[in-house]
């Protein structure tokens, strides 16, 4: 077997916050009237505390200002500090405004007006008056919840999200830190589609992402069913109609979860392209707004315009040339098919009118899906035309990984290289100081922290065939872009990122520097080829496609478990003298080693004994401990010394352990 080699296999996702409760928040109905009164003054002075708490980003007193014993709600209030404190939640208060509907058992709601903002992406704060749910608990009013009613029930305040926040984006998801992950990528990529075209727009994207398509009703306080064929709606936050309301997109994940990639990122640069242009509050014809969104969304989409054009329209021959006039035509003849259904609405009875104007005023802004029948109709996606479903998009960021050391002025060339290029891209150095030419050590460490990073381009170079006739390589994964040579440095980070889609040979010179060197790709071919990605420039225009399966991949640690007995390979010595084992927490269970427990652990002709257990304290000061570490691999170590001193083990032993009971 080979000598200390590394190939870690992470958990994919960054969770930078809590979900402790997967149900979404629904405001109970105000019990019949028992007799009692509120509090308005205990009431005020709870408001006041729960201030202070999104304020402070304190989830502890959050948490005490819940009922007493009532542990889901303690949880809810500080995953809604916890939001605030993710998203940056700046000039929130609570006003209390007068009780509301029954009191009963202690029970009672509150008409409270809220104020908050999204630093960064809200020019002027939210405003809006909410349902807070209060209980009388001893000398004290305890808070139980936000929303409800006949009024918004903001995204924010329902409890544990997951965020996501870069420089251009925020989205909020009541959902997976998958989910997350999704919506985020396409929020991001949607940013570039619109200032390509409005390159004057430099404002901010909010996504907001409520569990199903009734949440979203009651996040914008409308009747059920309203959005039962729309995949995305953008509108203000607090339901005001003012210039100065605070935009968001809201999705409809009943409708949006089942696009493709494709047809998904449509609907965000779309809806993205209504944002920009303050479509909310346009004086524009609904025509001119949709066609000229749908052209922004479309345009650098390679799809036939009988798929792109609206349904209902026959498309015109100039949209051959995806005139941005052609697809306003085409959504003109879409609204004029439509017009009697609106006029039918406007003919209601006068007491609802007001309500209609509003409604109307938010649903002029929605991106319908597409439907035929019962069948969500999308384009087909980016893998079914043969490139990677982020090829095209920007990144904010570069990762480096090399073994170039920081002696020298090899990472500053390279970085140098991609600020001439991308200025505002940021880059983060995962590490340069891989071994030299130690291609599965260099691989181990960027799959072990690759999915801890933003959506990125990821460059690797430990390149020991530089010059050679091996292959320089774009590969893009589910998650992310990595570019290196073709030598099994890069796969497992692919993996680590959701699997490799396609992968792209850099053949096409004009992406490296004019002048390249022979044995310097890293500065010359790599770095260069990463700016222009995280640019804009789709993957598949760097070279010809590959076949993912034929690239070049690293040998596989080996473990064989038997009773009691266990078979593994080192694959990594790290700073700490922490002995890395190809061996998963699973393989000792399946061995039937389980901590805490002793071991003998077997190195060619040395026996050592030694404790399987979880934390270096579970050993004095000396002793050795096996331990699953942070990748879920098995390792050994000292506590508070060296494991690889102790058992003479450095990055080039070769050689097996073998653990047994």
């Amino acid at each position: 077997m080979a000598g200390l080699s590394l190939c870690l296999l992470v958990a994919v996702g960054v969770v930078t916050w809590v979900v402790v409760d997967d149900e979404p928040y629904v405001a109970p109905t105000p019990p019949a009237d028992t007799g009692g009164g509120p509090s308005p003054a205990l009431a005020t002075e709870t408001l006041r505390s729960f201030e202070r708490a999104v304020r402070g980003g304190d989830e502890g007193a959050a948490r005490a200002l819940a009922p007493a014993g009532d542990g889901a709600t303690a949880r809810r209030l500080a995953g809604i500090v916890a939001n605030a404190r993710t998203a940056h939640v700046e000039g929130f208060t609570l006003r209390y405004v007068d009780a509301e509907g029954a009191y009963a058992d202690g029970a009672w709601h509150a008409a409270v007006d809220a104020t908050w903002r999204f630093a960064g992406f809200d020019r002027s704060p939210a405003h809006a008056e909410v349902l807070v749910a209060l209980r009388d608990d001893g000398d004290r009013v305890a808070l139980t919840g936000f929303g409800g009613g006949d009024r918004v029930s903001p995204l924010w305040l329902s409890g544990p999200l997951r965020v996501r926040r870069t420089a251009r984006t925020l989205v909020l998801v009541d959902g997976t830190a998958a989910d997350a992950r999704r919506y985020a990528l396409l929020a991001t990529a949607a940013v570039p589609v619109v200032r390509r075209v409005l390159p004057d727009w430099r404002g901010g994207l909010v996504i907001e992402v409520p569990r199903s398509e009734r949440a979203l009703d009651r996040v914008l306080d409308d009747d059920p069913g309203t959005y039962g064929q729309i995949a995305a709606v953008t509108t203000s936050d607090d339901g005001q109609l003012t210039p100065q309301a605070p935009v968001h997109v809201f999705v409809n994940r009943d409708v949006y979860g089942g696009l493709k990639s494709t047809g998904a990122q449509v609907v965000m640069s779309h809806e993205a392209t209504h944002v920009a242009m303050g479509a909310f509050v346009s004086a524009m014809p609904l025509w001119i707004l949709e066609g000229f969104a749908d052209y922004v969304a479309l345009h650098e989409v390679d799809l036939p315009i009988s798929t792109t054009a609206s349904p209902a329209a026959r498309p015109p021959r100039c949209a051959q040339r995806r005139n941005p006039t052609c697809f306003m035509r085409t959504s003109l003849t879409s609204a004029n098919e439509s017009a009697p259904i609106r006029l039918r609405q406007w003919q209601r009875p006068p007491a609802r009118v007001k309500r209609l104007r509003q409604r109307f005023r938010r649903v002029a802004n929605v991106h319908p899906a597409t439907t035929r029948g019962s069948t969500t109709v999308v384009p087909p996606s980016a893998e079914a035309r043969g490139g990677g479903r982020l090829g095209g998009m920007t990144f904010d960021w570069i990762s480096f990984t090399t073994d170039y050391g920081v002696d020298d002025g090899f990472v500053a060339s390279c970085k140098g290289v991609i600020a001439r290029i991308a200025p505002t891209v940021r880059i983060i150095d995962v590490t340069h100081n891989v071994p030299p030419q130690d291609v599965r050590r260099g691989a181990a460490v960027l799959a072990q922290c690759a999915p801890y990073l933003p959506p990125a381009v990821h460059l690797a170079v430990v390149d020991p065939g530089v010059g050679t006739a091996r292959r320089g390589l774009a590969v893009v994964a589910r998650n992310g872009v990595l570019v290196g040579p073709d030598n099994g440095l890069l796969l497992p980070a692919a993996d680590a990122l959701g699997g490799a889609e396609a992968a792209y040979e850099l053949a096409d010179r004009s992406y490296w520097l004019p002048r390249v060197s022979a044995t310097f790709h890293g500065r010359d071919v790599f770095a260069p080829v990463v700016a222009h990605l995280a640019s804009g420039v789709p993957a598949e225009k760097l070279g010809p496609q590959l076949d993912v399966g034929a690239l070049v991949r690293q040998p596989a640690p080996e473990t064989h478990l038997d009773a009691n007995r266990l078979e593994t390979e080192v694959i990594s010595v790290d700073r700490f003298g922490n002995v890395q084992l190809a061996a998963t927490a699973t393989d000792l269970t399946t061995a039937g080693l389980e901590s805490p427990t002793r071991i003998r652990l077997r190195m060619d002709m040395v026996t050592v004994e030694l404790t399987l257990g979880s934390t270096f304290n579970d050993v004095p000061t000396g002793a050795l401990l096996a331990y699953v570490d942070s990748a879920g691999l098995v390792a050994v170590a000292v506590n508070g010394g060296s494991a690889a001193g102790r058992l003479r083990i450095h990055p080039r032993t070769p050689g097996p352990l073998e653990s047994a009971t």
